[in-house]
């Protein structure tokens, strides 16, 4: 069971990294307001399992929807007739 609670409002500062080796899981890193946040697959380093591999799938598919509508919102806010349009 996985279980944590942690919000952060991506600024300027923010870094992402993907750390990869030859013979182990991948590391995604984020750096932000001093802390770095790891994700990486639980269980051996030098093997991924179906399982693991299907979060990371779903992960991949909720950070293409947080990026569309990140655009979808830009977008709106750069077409003065664009409804919705925050003043």
């Amino acid at each position: 069971m996985s279980l944590a609670a942690i919000s952060f409002h991506l600024g300027e500062d923010v870094q992402f990294r993907c750390h990869t080796y030859a013979d182990a899981a991948p590391i995604l890193s984020m750096n932000i307001c001093g802390a770095s946040v790891d994700i990486t697959t639980s269980g051996e380093r030098d093997r991924v399992s179906s399982e693991a591999l299907a979060i990371v799938r779903e992960f991949v598919a909720q950070a293409r929807t947080f990026l569309a509508e990140c655009e979808r919102l830009h977008a709106a806010q750069l077409d003065p007739a664009a409804p919705n349009r925050a003043a």
